[in-house]
C-alpha cells in the first residue's frame, strides 16, 4: 500500500505517470543501483534503527519511496544471481561464487534497451574456491568474467580468483577494463574502495550525457573484515590493517557516507535530477553485529539464515520531482528489479527471456499493477569454500507468515523474528490458510523446473535434507553436568594428558563450542541458573546450598507440561521445591564430599558411597516411558573433589600432569592434580555409557546431547572465580538429524541460554520461562551465527562471602570485584587439598611468583581487564593501559547496560564465611546443615 506524504505532489504524479511512456522514450533517466553488503533494516534509521548514524539514507527515504517489505536471499551469491537475472536460483544456480557464463544479465538487457551500462564494486562472480579446496578444480574460474557480462565499463574488486583479490577497503585492488577486455589488476593506494566507485560512477555519468545511463553500484560496504574507514579517528591506510568488530558501525555509517558523496557528486554536476537511485541490501547483517531499534529491540546481525533477518533487507528508490515520497508495503525480491529496471528504462524483456520478477516500477508512481503475493525462496549455497554448515532452505512468505517446504510454519504478528514456529496440532484457521497459499506458491514456483541435486560443500552428491512435508518430531533432550571440570581438561579441547576418549568422539561427532561460559562460579548457584534460565541474583538461589525457590519456572517443567518424560540423575543439589518438575529424580549421595553439621565436619577424608554419582544414568534412561519424547538431567559428582586414589584403571602418571602457570610445580600438586585427571576419565567412561545406551536404543540420531560442566577445576584461582577457571566451560552438543559432525564454532554462548534453546528446540513457548537467555538452536545448524555479543558472570558466596561480576565476549574479559577488601581465598574443599597446603606453605617462604599469590592478595584491585587472545592465563591487568581504554570503556557500558536490564545490585548485608580462610576448618557457630534458604536467612527472595 503507497502512503504519499505530500498531498501537492499528488497532481505532479498525475500528470508525471499521464506522460509517464513519452518521458522515458523522450528524455531517459540515469539509474543507478546500489547494492549494500550485508546490511538488514535494523542497520538504517529510516527503519527504525539507532545504533547508527544514517542520515543521507534517511533522507533518501523521506523524499523517495521506502520499501517495508523488500527481501533477498540469506547470502550474497544468491541474490546477486537473482538479482542480475531475474530468476529464481533454482533455475540456474551452479555454486557460490559463480554466475553461469552463459546467462543474460540487466546489464544485456539495458544496453539492448539503448543505455550505456557499467559496473562498479564487488563481483565475486567468476571464482570462489580457494585452489586447494576439495573440488575446487571443478568449480574454479567457470563463473561469468566481467568483460561477458553486458557492461560497457567496469572496475571490480574479486573480479578473477580468490587468491589474487587484493583488498576492497584500504589500498584496494580491482579488475578495471571495458567490454570484451580482459582487464588490468590495478592498486589505489592510499585510497579506500568506496571512493574510487564513486568517482567512477559519477565520471560514467558525466561522460555519457547524451545517452542514458545504467550504473550498478555493488557495494562492498559493510562486509567483514571491519577495518577503520576514511571516518574513523585511527584510519590510516599506510598502516596495517586493523581488524575488530568495534569497527562495523564506522562501516554501516561510511556506507551511509559513500551514497551522500554519490549524491553530492551528481547535484554538483547537475546530474541529479534526471538520474533514479536505488539502494538495496543484499542479505542481513553479519552475525556478529548486534544493533538496537527504536522500540528497545535487540537485533543480532542474521546474514546466511534463512530468516527475517537474514533476508529484510532495505530498499529505497528516488527521483527528485519524479517520484513522490511514500511508504509501501509492497513485496518484492531480487528478481523483481530485472523487469522494474526495464521499465523505467521504456525497453522490454524479450518473450524467450524466463523471468520470475514482478516489476514494481507502478507502485514508484503511486499508479495500480501486478503486486506479489509472495516472495519464494530457494536457498542453497553449496557447493562452495566455508559452505560445510549450510543446509538446503525453501520456503514462501507474505506479510504475515513464512512457510518451509519441511513442514514449519512461523507467524511474524506473534514471533517477529521466528524464535518458534506454529503448532501445527493447534493451528488456527488462519494458519491453515497461509499454509494452504504459500505451499501452492512453492509448488508454482518449482513447476516444471529440474531442481539441482544435493550435494555438501565440496561438490559431492549427499542424501536428501529438508525436503520433507511432515512437521518435525520433536527431539529427545540430553544435559549432561560435569562437576567442577575445567573447560580446556579433555582431549576435544586440546588438553595432552587427560584421557577423555569418549567426550573427544562426542565432539568429533558433535559440535565443539570454542567461547562458552558459565553465569556463575560455583556448583548450586550455577544449576539454578541453568535450569530456570535466569542469571543467578534472579533465581533466589545465587549463593552455594540456596534451594531453588517455590514456584520457579524451570525448563523441566515446561518440557514435563508439553509432553517430554522428565527425569533427573546424579548429583541434584537444588532442594526440594522443584522435585516434581521431574517424574523422576535419582539423587546420588554426596556424602563423599559435603561435610555434615558439628564436630564431625571436621577433615577426614571421607568416602563416597556412589563416589561417580552417574551410577543410575543408565538406570534413568532404561526406565523412562518410551511412548514419549525425553529429558535427562545427566549430573555427574565427577571432578568434584575429595579426591581419593583408585578412580580410574589405569591411573595417570603424575610426570604427565600439565600444571598450569598460577599453581606451583610441586609433587604434591601435580598428585592433586593427577587424582582430578582421573575423576575426569571416570566421567568420561560414563559419558560413553550413555552414547552407547542410546545408540542401543535407537534414538540417538535425533537426541540433543549437551555436555558442560557446572563450573571450573576445584583448585586455587579456578572455581570461585571470574577467571576463564572458575566460568568457561566446555560446550559440546551431539545431534546427528541436525547438527554437523566435527564442526567448531566461535559464537559466544551463556550457560542461561540452555533452558530457551531447549525449548525451542522441542517446540514450546520460551516467554513461559521467563528466562534471561536466548536461544541459540540457530548455531546448531548454522555455526557462523551469533546470537550473543557478551557473556555475563556472577561471584557470590560460596563457602567464603564475596561478591564481584564480569563481562566477557570472545576476545576481553572485564571483572568487577565489588569486595576488593577480601581476598580471592579458594572454596573450602580446595582449601583443604594438597594444592592449598603447598601454597600456603609457600608464600609464608615468599616462593611463590606473582601469579601465584594472588589467593592472597588484599585488597584485590576493583577492576581486571584482560585480553585472552593474547593473555590466555589472565595475568595481565590491562585496565590501566592506554591501548585498551577503548576497550574499558566499551565493556563497561555493556556491563551497566546489563546491570539495568537484569535489576542486579550489591547486596546491603554480607554472609558470614563459614571456613577459616586459612586452614579450611569449618566455623561451628556459623555452619549449619541443611543450609537455609534465602528467605530464611534474608527474608526475600529478592535483594537483600
Amino acid at each position: 500500500m503507497i502512503r504519499p506524504t505530500y498531498f501537492q505532489l499528488a497532481i505532479v504524479c498525475i500528470a508525471f505517470i499521464a506522460n509517464l511512456s513519452t518521458a522515458l522514450a523522450d528524455d531517459r533517466p540515469n539509474i543507478v543501483l546500489i547494492l549494500a553488503d550485508d546490511i538488514g533494516i535494523e542497520g538504517l534509521g529510516c527503519y527504525g534503527g539507532v545504533s547508527y548514524q544514517t542520515p543521507v539514507l534517511d533522507k533518501l527515504a523521506q523524499g523517495g519511496v521506502r520499501f517495508t517489505h523488500a527481501y533477498a536471499t540469506p547470502l550474497c551469491t544468491p541474490t546477486r544471481v537473482q538479482l542480475m537475472t531475474g530468476k529464481y536460483n533454482h533455475r540456474n544456480w551452479k555454486s557460490f561464487g559463480i554466475l553461469d557464463p552463459n546467462e543474460r544479465t540487466f546489464g544485456h538487457h539495458m544496453q539492448n534497451a539503448g543505455y550505456a551500462t557499467a559496473i562498479f564494486g564487488k563481483w565475486q562472480l567468476q571464482s570462489y574456491d580457494p585452489p586447494d579446496y576439495p573440488g575446487a578444480t571443478r568449480r574454479r574460474g567457470t563463473g561469468m568474467h566481467p568483460k561477458d557480462a553486458g557492461f560497457d565499463e567496469y572496475a571490480l574488486y574479486h573480479a578473477l580468483n580468490t587468491e589474487d583479490k587484493g583488498s576492497r577497503y584500504a589500498n584496494p585492488s580491482m579488475l578495471e577494463g571495458k567490454a570484451s577486455e580482459q582487464g588490468t589488476l590495478k592498486t589505489y593506494t592510499g585510497k579506500f574502495g568506496e571512493d574510487i566507485w564513486v568517482d567512477k560512477t559519477t565520471d560514467f555519468l558525466d561522460r555519457h550525457r547524451d545517452q542514458p545511463a545504467f550504473v550498478y553500484y555493488p557495494m562492498a560496504l559493510p562486509h567483514w573484515p571491519f577495518v577503520p574507514t576514511p571516518n574513523s579517528d585511527d584510519w590510516d591506510p599506510e598502516e596495517p590493517v586493523i581488524e575488530s568488530l568495534d569497527y562495523a558501525s564506522d562501516m554501516i555509517e561510511y556506507m551511509d557516507t559513500a551514497v551522500g558523496n554519490l549524491i553530492s557528486n551528481l547535484e554538483a554536476k547537475g546530474l541529479r535530477d534526471n538520474t533514479i537511485v536505488m539502494f538495496y541490501g543484499d542479505n542481513g547483517t553479519h552475525l556478529d553485529v548486534s544493533s538496537q531499534l527504536a522500540d528497545g529491540r535487540t537485533i543480532q546481525g542474521g546474514k546466511g539464515l534463512p530468516k527475517q533477518t537474514g533476508i529484510h533487507v532495505p530498499l529505497i528508490v528516488s527521483w527528485p520531482d519524479h517520484i513522490p515520497p511514500a511508504t509501501s508495503d509492497s513485496l518484492v525480491d531480487p528478481s523483481d528489479f530485472l523487469p522494474t529496471l526495464l521499465e523505467l528504462a521504456g525497453g522490454e524483456l524479450p518473450r524467450s527471456v524466463t523471468c520470475d520478477g514482478i516489476s514494481f516500477a507502478p507502485e514508484l508512481f503511486g499508479r495500480s499493477g501486478r503486486k506479489r503475493e509472495s516472495v519464494f525462496c530457494w536457498y542453497d549455497p553449496r557447493p562452495g569454500h566455508d559452505k560445510t554448515q549450510f543446509t538446503r532452505s525453501v520456503f514462501a512468505l507474505d506479510h504475515d507468515y513464512k512457510y518451509f517446504r519441511d513442514g514449519r510454519l512461523f507467524k511474524f504478528t506473534d514471533r517477529p523474528l521466528e524464535e518458534v514456529p506454529v503448532d501445527l496440532v493447534t493451528a488456527s484457521g488462519q494458519d491453515r490458510t497461509a499454509i494452504a497459499k504459500l505451499k501452492h506458491s512453492i509448488e508454482v514456483a518449482m513447476d516444471g523446473v529440474v531442481e539441482p541435486p544435493l550435494v555438501d560443500a565440496f561438490g559431492e552428491p549427499i542424501a536428501a535434507d529438508n525436503l520433507s512435508p511432515t512437521q518435525p518430531e520433536q527431539p529427545n533432550l540430553v544435559l549432561i553436568i560435569a562437576d567442577d571440570m575445567n573447560w580446556d581438561d579433555c582431549g576435544a579441547y586440546g588438553h595432552p594428558a587427560i584421557r577423555t576418549p569418549n567426550i573427544d568422539q562426542l565432539a568429533s561427532e558433535g559440535l565443539r563450542f570454542q567461547h562458552a561460559y558459565l553465569t556463575t562460579n560455583s556448583c548450586s548457584p550455577s544449576r539454578a541458573s541453568i535450569i530456570t534460565g535466569k542469571y543467578p541474583h534472579n533465581t533466589g538461589a545465587e549463593q552455594l546450598h540456596w534451594p531453588i525457590p517455590a514456584g520457579s519456572h524451570t525448563v523441566a517443567r515446561q518440557l514435563k507440561s508439553m509432553g517430554y518424560y522428565t527425569a533427573a540423575a546424579g548429583k541434584w543439589h537444588m532442594g526440594d521445591h522443584i522435585r516434581d518438575h521431574f517424574d523422576k529424580v535419582y539423587e546420588a549421595s554426596t556424602a563423599g564430599f559435603v561435610l555434615p553439621s558439628g564436630k564431625d565436619g571436621e577433615p577426614p577424608k571421607m568416602i563416597a558411597q556412589q563416589p561417580s554419582g552417574c551410577e543410575d544414568w543408565e538406570r534413568a534412561l532404561d526406565e523412562r516411558d518410551k511412548s514419549k519424547p525425553f529429558f535427562m538431567w545427566l549430573a555427574s559428582l565427577d571432578p568434584h573433589r575429595e579426591y581419593t586414589d583408585g578412580s580410574l584403571d589405569p591411573p595417570h602418571r603424575s610426570e604427565d600432569v600439565i600444571v598450569p602457570a598460577h599453581l606451583p610445580d610441586t609433587p604434591d600438586v601435580r598428585e592433586d592434580l593427577r587424582l582430578y585427571y582421573d575423576e575426569i576419565g571416570r566421567l568420561d567412561q560414563y559419558v560413553g555409557k550413555v552414547m552407547n545406551k542410546l545408540d542401543s536404543q535407537g534414538v540417538a540420531e535425533n537426541t540433543v546431547v549437551l555436555f558442560i560442566s557446572d563450573n571450573g577445576r576445584p583448585f586455587p584461582r579456578d572455581k570461585t572465580t571470574l577467571y576463564d577457571g572458575g566460568i568457561r566451560t566446555p560446550w559440546i552438543v551431539r545431534w546427528p538429524r541436525k547438527v554437523t559432525a566435527g564442526v567448531v564454532t566461535n559464537s559466544l554462548v551463556s550457560a542461561v541460554d540452555i533452558a530457551p534453546t531447549f525449548l525451542a528446540l522441542a517446540g514450546g513457548d520460551q516467554s513461559d520461562l521467563k528466562s534471561d537467555g536466548q536461544s541459540f538452536a540457530d548455531v546448531l545448524t548454522n555455526p557462523l551465527v551469533s546470537t550473543r555479543e557478551f557473556a555475563f558472570a556472577e561471584d557470590h558466596w560460596h563457602d567464603y562471602e564475596d561478591h564481584a561480576r564480569c563481562i566477557v565476549d570472545q576476545r576481553f574479559k572485564l571483572i568487577r570485584n565489588d569486595y576488593v577488601d577480601l581476598p580471592a581465598t579458594p572454596s573450602a574443599d580446595a582449601g583443604r587439598g594438597l594444592s592449598w597446603q603447598d601454597m600456603l606453605r609457600l608464600n609464608q617462604s615468599e616462593e611463590l611468583t606473582e601469579a601465584q599469590q594472588s589467593c592472597f592478595r588484599s585488597p584485590r584491585p576493583h577492576w581486571e581487564l584482560f585480553d585472552l587472545q593474547r593473555d590466555p592465563g589472565e595475568l595481565s591487568n590491562r585496565i590501566d593501559d592506554p591501548a585498551y581504554q577503548s576497550v574499558k570503556q566499551r565493556l563497561t557500558r555493556a556491563l551497566d547496560q546489563w546491570t539495568l536490564k537484569t535489576d542486579d545490585y550489591i547486596p546491603t548485608k554480607r554472609t558470614p564465611d563459614e571456613f577459616d580462610r586459612v586452614t579450611g576448618e569449618p566455623d561451628h557457630n556459623v555452619r549449619v546443615r541443611p543450609r537455609p534458604s534465602k528467605q530464611e536467612m534474608f527474608h526475600t527472595n529478592g535483594k537483600y
